[in-house]
């Protein structure tokens, strides 16, 4: 038997083989991906027997008289013909036939009986770690064409009594096995097939659990199946793993369904009946392709064709609580069909860690804006799930959130959270949006925020717009309000692409001191101002408009004492400025260093009216701000007051000029008239 490569491996090296083996044949034509050579190989075994040394029982008494052929060129098309096929399992003899005409619309004869004592068949062929007992019996008669629309006739009878099985995983066993099961076919007309489970029973922990029923027509099956008892999952998955999952609890169910397949591919589930009620306890489910553990210590399901109802679910997702009920319908669709699974959930949980779902290490301390731990998450498409929810705390990185409520839509590849609120960083949150990773290599948010009363300094520490895009809140201590609509691009590991956010919205400052920073520093020294050394701005609204990278300020007025500023400009990803800075300020109150600076700027010595205005240009950087005066209302006046004075002067001068020359001119007149009239002449000086 070594002689096969398909069975020489490791575990056989040390068979002990005996008997005759023939083999002669030919092979002859093209063999490539298109087409197979014909061929016809015969086969004997005489006397046949194998062993493994370290066991003491043998296969014995192998008799094998074969033939398989293909006289065309598609392997389909292969024949097999098994004339001779027996040997003995130790004391337990299997002896059959078997014609296949064609592996595609295949002609069928075929009589297979035989016993197998499964504790004799384990010292042949060992499980490592598994042990088997029961005795299996099958008489399987079976003739005619095998295709879509045809089914061979066929008797059969399977039968397996005190069955045992027992991992060496787990102390307990899965015992009192029996199965009597049987197929039937008269008429070799597939329609006509008829699967009967008259009993499957089985045995675990003294809890018994049963299915019966039948599966008819197998062109449009046919079911009619009862079950009830209890299941131990980590026993059943321990003999029958699941690749990449692990599953434990008890399964309590008692539960019928009937219906047919066309029911199921016509989409009519309302044809399909299942009632019943199961009950899972100490339920764990972990997967390969799910971060983290979940736990039911207990949930109610009831099923109807339309939905199962969950009610009283309690357990952990990961180290986080939860309670909930709910329904989901269309499963059927959703099994079979690949249709999405709808469901409306209640959940509730006292403390949700919401870190633990973000990063592949649970330990780990690296939880900021600057070390994010996040990958871009895809949402299933197939899943139409409204969840409401009321969450008394949740831990999101170093940020408390309380009092969460809300829903969750999931649908399509997206999820969109609807009036979702909570209290965080000292106040109070709601926002209306959506995650989509529909296109999950550019996956997309777009959200709708309400926050008031919210502490500046916590949001620069918590929140990335404000840390990446308003960067002096590291420098404000106070609270803030604001209704803002944002949308962009994620990153891959979910950090939105500065670049692509657009967004806008109304700031409202309540009031905040301004500890000191380079701003700060650069503006009062720029200035000489002495009410810029203690500054406490209240009542500030600001009309902001996010595109390309940047945050715009629309002009916005504000005062300190009696002091009014108007500001206006943007800064960008980079931490660049462009800031329009207005002030005007009272004279009698900016001290002499202003007076002088006044001079510097404008060449004018500051005017005794009561107040000052002037403009001021911020560039640079945040941390490198750089500050240049650029005009003052109040220096055009001062010269446009001399200008005007000067003006006044020389009309007056002017007038003054003119009225003496008029006086001169009526004198002179005066005098030629005199000299004209002989009675006028005055002799008295002569």
């Amino acid at each position: 038997i070594s002689l096969i490569p398909a069975f020489y491996t490791e575990e056989y090296k040390n068979i002990k083989a005996d008997g005759v083996f023939t083999i002669n044949g030919n092979v002859k034509g093209a063999y490539n991906s298109r087409q197979m050579p014909q061929f016809e190989v015969f086969t004997k075994v005489n006397n046949g027997k194998f062993q493994f040394q370290s066991l003491n029982t043998p296969v014995s008494n192998v008799e094998i008289d074969g033939i398989i052929s293909n006289k065309t060129d598609k392997l389909i098309n292969t024949n097999i013909n098994l004339k001779t096929f027996q040997l003995n399992l130790g004391k337990n003899p299997i002896k059959g036939r078997l014609l296949l005409t064609g592996l595609e619309n295949s002609l069928v004869d075929a009589d297979i009986k035989g016993k197998i004592d499964l504790a004799e068949l384990t010292k042949i062929f060992p499980i490592k770690g598994l042990a088997m007992r029961g005795n299996l019996m099958a008489d399987i008669v079976a003739k005619g064409n095998y295709s879509k629309e045809n089914f061979p006739k066929v008797t059969g009878k399977l039968n397996l009594s005190n069955g045992f099985v027992k991992s060496s995983d787990f102390p307990e066993a899965i015992e009192n096995i029996f199965l009597i099961a049987s197929i039937l076919n008269n008429t070799g007309k597939a329609v006509d097939t008829k699967i009967n489970l008259s009993d499957a029973s089985l045995m675990m922990q003294g809890e018994p659990f049963h299915v019966k029923g039948a599966i008819e027509n197998l062109n449009n099956p046919k079911w009619d199946l009862v079950a009830k008892g209890k299941l131990d999952l980590t026993k059943i998955t321990a003999i029958f793993p699941i690749d990449g999952t692990k599953l434990k609890g008890i399964l309590d169910a008692d539960i019928t369904t009937n219906g047919e397949m066309a029911s199921i591919k016509n989409k009519r589930y309302d044809q399909l009946n299942v009632v019943g009620s199961a009950t899972m306890q100490n339920f764990e489910y972990n997967s390969s392709d799910f971060p983290k553990t979940l736990t039911a210590k207990k949930a109610d399901l009831n099923f109807t064709p339309k939905e199962i109802k969950v009610t009283n679910a309690s357990g952990f997702l990961g180290e986080s609580d939860y309670t909930g009920s709910g329904t989901f319908s269309n499963y059927f669709g959703y099994v079979f069909n690949n249709e999405p699974l709808n469901g409306n959930l209640d959940i509730a949980s006292k403390k949700f860690n919401m870190n633990e779902w973000m990063d592949d290490d649970p330990n780990s301390k690296s939880k900021s804006l600057e070390a994010n731990t996040l990958r871009a998450v895809e949402i299933p498409k197939d899943l139409n799930l409204t969840i409401k929810a009321v969450v008394a705390a949740t831990a999101y990185e170093k940020m408390k959130i309380n009092n969460a409520t809300g829903s969750i839509i999931v649908g399509n590849g997206a999820v969109k959270l609807n009036n979702v609120n909570f209290n965080s960083l000292g106040g109070s949150f709601t926002t209306n949006g959506s995650y989509n990773s529909q296109d999950i290599a550019h996956p997309k948010f777009d959200f709708d925020l309400d926050l008031q009363k919210v502490e500046i300094d916590q949001s620069f520490q918590h929140l990335w717009v404000v840390h990446n895009l308003v960067p002096i809140a590291e420098y404000l201590l106070g609270n803030f309000s604001t209704k803002f609509k944002l949308n962009g691009e994620l990153g891959q590991d979910m950090v939105p692409k500065l670049m692509t956010l657009s967004g806008q919205g109304l700031i409202k400052m309540i009031k905040a001191a301004i500890k000191e920073n380079p701003i700060v520093k650069e503006l009062a020294d720029k200035t000489r101002l002495p009410v810029l050394k203690n500054m406490i701005l209240q009542d500030i609204l600001m009309q902001t408009e996010i595109n390309n990278g940047r945050i715009g300020f629309k002009p916005f007025n504000f005062s300190i004492k009696d002091h009014k500023f108007k500001v206006g400009g943007y800064n960008s990803v980079d931490g660049s400025l462009d800031w329009d800075i207005n002030v005007d300020a009272p004279t009698g109150k900016v001290g002499v260093g202003f007076d002088q600076l006044f001079k510097t700027w404008t060449g004018k010595t500051l005017p005794g009216t009561d107040r000052v205005a002037f403009e001021l240009k911020m560039g640079g950087t945040f941390k490198q701000p750089k500050i240049a005066f650029v005009a003052s209302s109040t220096a055009n006046s001062i010269k446009e007051t001399v200008t005007a004075e000067v003006k006044a002067q020389i009309e007056a001068a002017k007038a003054k000029a003119q009225a003496e020359l008029d006086k001169l001119k009526s004198e002179a007149e005066a005098k030629k008239k005199g000299l004209e009239n002989p009675l006028t002449w005055n002799f008295g000086k002569f």
